[in-house]
């Protein structure tokens, strides 16, 4: 699987779909150095690193499969107080109702990264943010390891109108849980049913919410939400967003080979 063929699923789509098909934003996090990560979807959708005391950045290390490079997230954090992230230009952020994009992820959707877990922190109670606006977000589970009858168990779709803004997408698999493996991560939505895909295989489906997604009003962060409060320790790649439409079971597996 190269980065080249999440470009090749934009086409796809585009050809498919009776809906408008959108890649919004892929960060593949290749530069290696530097306080910014470009948008590779073309639509200069630039993100910064962010720290909440401007000192304690995200570190550059190499990518999820040896090649290109990756970013890691607060491996240095005690606190919320210089935890980090990566935030998008809210400039490009373009909220529009009419069309798909960050802020408006449509009724169908696909938010794809590569996930590296290095820590677990029960004592903040705060389920660690892989991606987060004002209507979406996906979390981690807060405990991976205790029962699936607690809520702690379950990673999340955070949809706001929902009851507790949030939407269990199962519990983790072996690879989820074991600490410093790197795994792909796809959550999609294709008007119907939400699923949840670890390493190109189906972990959940359930039915979507009867409340139609609102439109961000924020940023767009990678790692942490805005306030720097729910922050995920760790290291990401290739992040990549779809709005107005789904990539397909058989999509999903070749982002994960």
């Amino acid at each position: 699987m190269t980065k080249r063929h999440l470009l090749v699923c934009a086409i796809f789509l585009m050809a498919v779909s009776v809906v408008t098909a959108e890649l919004s934003g892929y960060w593949t996090f290749d530069e290696g150095s530097g306080m910014s990560v470009a948008d590779s979807s073309g639509k200069g959708r630039t993100g910064v690193l962010d720290s909440a005391n401007k000192a304690n950045y995200p570190q550059w290390i190499s990518g999820h499969n040896g090649a290109g490079n990756a970013l890691c997230f607060n491996s240095n954090t005690f606190s919320s107080a210089n935890s980090n992230c990566v935030v998008m230009d809210p400039n490009a952020m373009a909220i529009d109702p009419n069309q798909p994009g960050l802020s408006n992820l449509g009724e169908a959707f696909t938010i794809s990264l590569w996930v590296r877990r290095d820590a677990v922190d029960y004592f903040n109670n705060l389920y660690p943010n892989l991606v987060h606006t004002t209507a979406y977000n996906v979390q981690l589970a807060l405990d991976p390891a205790v029962a699936s009858s607690s809520p702690d168990a379950y990673d999340y779709l955070g949809w706001t109108g929902t009851s507790g803004n949030r939407i269990a997408i199962g519990t983790e698999t072996v690879d989820q849980k074991t600490l410093g493996t790197w795994y792909h991560l796809a959550v999609t939505c294709d008007g119907a049913f939400i699923k949840k895909y670890v390493n190109g295989a189906e972990i959940f489906a359930g039915s979507v919410p009867g409340i139609e997604m609102p439109l961000a009003s924020a940023n767009f962060v990678i790692g942490s939400n805005l306030d720097h409060t729910s922050y995920f320790t760790g290291a990401l790649d290739e992040v990549a967003v779809w709005a107005g439409s789904y990539l397909p079971a058989a999509e999903v597996a070749k982002l994960a080979n």
